[in-house]
Parts: structure tokens; C-alpha cells; sequence
């Protein structure tokens, strides 16, 4: 049991070491793990709803099998949007102005608390963006 413990506590300790710290923020790398967790599961759940969704009800439609992967696409990317703009909470109004001013992205998911979701989030809403425009 002593040995279970031990390890979990250097786990816990080596995940807490910071890969990136600045005065305001501090990236360590379990929140960079768990960042990645989240964003795999998240896109494996949206990669499901968008097959549930071309082979499920949409199928039952008039539409072509374009329009159904079009769709289900855009569906995918809205999820993914939204779900990334729940992590980014608060920040999603200047994280958006700062886009706005600065037209790339990476610079302005730079000036977040989280660059990572910050990033995730601009280039999901691209996505989002880009398949709308396409229709």
C-alpha cells in the first residue's frame, strides 16, 4: 500500500512541474494532460455525434449524401466550438476582440489564460465559420 501511495504522490508532484509560467498564468504539464484528455474525448464524441447523425436521421431525409456529410460537419464543428468556448468561460469576448485585432489566431490565443484552449477554441470557431460560408 506504502508503495501505491509513493507512487501516486511522485506522479502527482512530477505532473505538477510548470512547462510555462508567467506571472498570471502557470502551464504545468498535468494541465496540459488533462487539456488533452478533454480535447480527445471531446473529439471522438463529436466525430460520433456526426456519424449518428449522417447515418441516422439525416439518412431519412431527401437530402444527397453530401449534404447530409455537410451537414453532420457542421454539426461536428459546432460542438466542438461550443464545448471549447465552455473551457475558455470568460475570456471568449476579448479572446474574440483580440482576434479582431490582431487577424492570427496564434497570437491572439497568446494573450489568454490558456493559450492551449484558447487556440482550440479560434481554430474550432474557423471550422465552424468555413463550412457556413461554404453552404
Amino acid at each position: 500500500m506504502d508503495h501505491v501511495t509513493g507512487f501516486l504522490y511522485s506522479l502527482y508532484t512530477t505532473l505538477q512541474w510548470p512547462i510555462i509560467q508567467t506571472p498570471e498564468t502557470k502551464i504545468t504539464i498535468g494541465s496540459l494532460v488533462y487539456l488533452l484528455v478533454l480535447v480527445s474525448v471531446l473529439l471522438w464524441l463529436a466525430r460520433r455525434l456526426q456519424l449518428w447523425l449522417v447515418d441516422g436521421p439525416l439518412l431519412r431525409t431527401r437530402f444527397d449524401a453530401g449534404a447530409r456529410q455537410a451537414a453532420g460537419t457542421l454539426v461536428r464543428y459546432l460542438v466542438l466550438a461550443l464545448q471549447l468556448a465552455d473551457v475558455v468561460g470568460d475570456e471568449l469576448a476579448e479572446l474574440n476582440k483580440t482576434l479582431r485585432r490582431t487577424a492570427s489566431l496564434e497570437q491572439a490565443a497568446g494573450q489568454s489564460r490558456d493559450p492551449a484552449a484558447a487556440l482550440a477554441y479560434l481554430l474550432a470557431a474557423a471550422k465552424v465559420i468555413q463550412v457556413d460560408d461554404f453552404r
